[in-house]
């Protein structure tokens, strides 16, 4: 009798076993990922063969950045491009795709990101100039501010590269002197700088520049008082209030499906920098 009870207690225990690893399995299969720790997001990627971007392989907050981008994209599967920075901004798309593979969303391309959208939203500090092409791709905020149609980064011109953890404890100042640096080797003449805004002026440009932890924007002043700014590969968009430092500076844009961003604040001082035009 105590060995049948002893056997009825290891049989039942082999099958609340099974059942904890059957519960346990399923729950790994189906379990979100950004309920995931940020050790494990990092991990779940590289285990994916996501490819980090160079200047982000040593960053110290990659796990945090990764994490969050995870947030978003689960949130906001049609979103694109909503960063300036260029490594900021391969490092989203290469996440990005991960993501959806791993939802089984299928892209754009196929025609089923649509019905994952979100509710429709709206710009809360700008207002949209065109609607939506493809030719809004070619070039970020930084090339929009400069005339350059081109995706890049203040100090171009120099060869700068820097990686995330550089742009991170880069100097507003710092960046704005790269930006003046690339506009003297532009051709433009009188470039100044500094944090008091200078007053518009026929034949001169103003603009301005601030930064987040690892990523940077800029806005122009296209006529007295008026500003517009490019966030990422988005739409151009002109901002709602006459001077850069009324209102927030956040990374919301318009792209191929609508709002998108809005997860960033830029909150360092505002640089100004002027410069005669050509």
């Amino acid at each position: 009798m105590r060995r049948q009870r002893g056997l009825l207690i290891l049989l039942m225990a082999f099958i609340v076993t099974l059942i904890c690893m059957n519960l346990c399995a399923y729950a790994e299969e189906n379990k979100k990922l950004s309920e995931m720790t940020e050790d494990e997001c990092i991990n779940f990627l590289k285990s994916q063969g996501t490819e980090i971007p160079k200047e982000y392989i040593d960053y110290i907050q990659l796990g945090y950045t990764v994490k969050e981008m995870i947030i978003y994209i689960e949130e906001h599967p049609e979103a694109e491009h909503i960063y300036n920075y260029t490594a900021k901004d391969e490092l989203f798309t290469n996440v990005r795709e991960t993501v959806l593979k791993y939802y089984d969303i299928k892209n754009e391309n196929n025609g089923f990101i649509s019905a994952y959208s979100t509710a429709a939203v709206t710009l809360q500090y700008s207002k949209a100039l065109y609607s939506w092409n493809e030719g809004f791709r070619n070039y970020n905020c930084y090339g929009f501010a400069i005339d350059v149609t081109a995706i890049i980064n203040p100090g171009y011109k120099l060869g700068v590269v820097y990686d995330a953890n550089t742009i991170s404890m880069m100097t507003i100042d710092r960046m704005a002197n790269l930006a003046a640096s690339d506009l003297s080797s532009l051709g433009y003449t009188n470039v100044t700088y500094g944090r008091t805004r200078p007053s518009y002026q026929s034949g001169y440009k103003v603009i301005a520049i601030r930064k987040s932890l690892d990523d940077f924007h800029f806005m122009v002043e296209v006529s007295s008082n008026v500003w517009r700014h490019k966030p990422g590969l988005t739409v151009e968009l002109q901002y709602n209030y006459s001077s850069p430092a009324s209102g927030k500076w956040i990374n919301e844009g318009i792209g191929r499906y609508g709002v998108e961003g809005g997860d960033i604040e830029y909150t360092s001082d505002i640089i100004y920098i002027k410069y005669k035009l050509k």
